[in-house]
């Protein structure tokens, strides 16, 4: 459990404004000072960018050789330290590790929504482009669980190297109805589609697709169906790992292909 999550992601630490966005977006509350506390502990550099409708966001950088990044979006009930151990792993491979929180999450102004975790996440990609200089060809973008929605979202937009989905669903809408089989329409209270499925033939980038096959929050049907709806889609499954674990650092073939494919993507080492 990381730093931040003693004690503080509990029912009275959770921003509640509706069935839906408490479904999708149980935010952690953490004070900003905290965050950058922990930021300086790590040597990530945080900073603050905007977003397209002037919502300001809170953002790290962690600082490897500068030459390429990994966008790392994180999952529903986390916040920018909630992956720091694989962060650090990145940074020792070489990889400048970019990570912005969306709004309405610890550092960030504003309420969470879908378009808006989009717009943040496409804020995050033009400050690596056009203010740290980095081409798209060096840009790796990886989500982790609701972060894999939000990624597919913004390679709507973007193009990158390659875009890596950790623990990711096909649609709110699917994952509402098996986690709330008995009532009679969960998805009529959801606003947020994050609709995975629908938005996979407009990615055209490389796609690595990673899942857990003893997932207990996003079931692994979920990865093993969403591989093959991308043009260029690779699946990889970790066995006996649920949803909490870093694929990539708790399954070593997991780790191997993960480093084979930001190799292969970016025609680096």
């Amino acid at each position: 459990m990381s730093e931040l999550k003693k004690g503080v992601l509990n029912l009275a630490g959770i921003r509640v404004f509706g069935f839906g966005e408490l479904f999708l977006f149980p935010a952690p509350v953490v004070d900003r000072a905290d965050m950058d506390g922990i930021a300086a502990r790590v040597s990530a550099r945080s900073f603050d960018i905007r977003s397209v409708d002037g919502t300001r966001l809170y953002a790290w950088h962690r600082r490897s050789r500068g030459e390429r990044a990994v966008l790392f979006f994180h999952g529903n009930a986390e916040s920018l330290a909630d992956r720091i151990p694989f962060h650090d792993y990145l940074v020792e491979c070489g990889w400048d590790v970019l990570m912005v929180a969306y709004r309405g999450y610890p550092g960030s102004e504003g309420l969470p929504s879908e378009s808006g975790a989009i717009d943040d996440a496409h804020a995050l990609w033009l400050y690596a482009t056009c203010e740290l200089g980095i081409s798209a060809e060096n840009l790796v973008i990886h989500g982790k669980s609701l972060g894999g929605a939000v990624s597919v979202g913004l390679c709507t937009r973007v193009q990158p190297a390659g875009l890596i989905l950790e623990s990711t669903f096909l649609s709110v809408e699917e994952l509402a109805r098996e986690r709330f089989p008995l009532a009679r329409d969960p998805v009529r209270i959801l606003k947020h589609a994050f609709n995975t499925r629908e938005r996979a033939s407009e990615v055209h980038c490389p796609v690595l697709v990673l899942h857990a096959d003893r997932d207990g929050t996003v079931p692994v049907a979920h990865g093993r169906a969403l591989a093959p709806l991308f043009r260029n889609g690779r699946y990889l499954e970790a066995v006996g790992l649920g949803h909490a674990e870093s694929l990539p650092l708790t399954d070593l073939n997991v780790r191997l292909a993960y480093g084979e494919f930001l190799a292969a993507v970016t025609g680096g080492p």
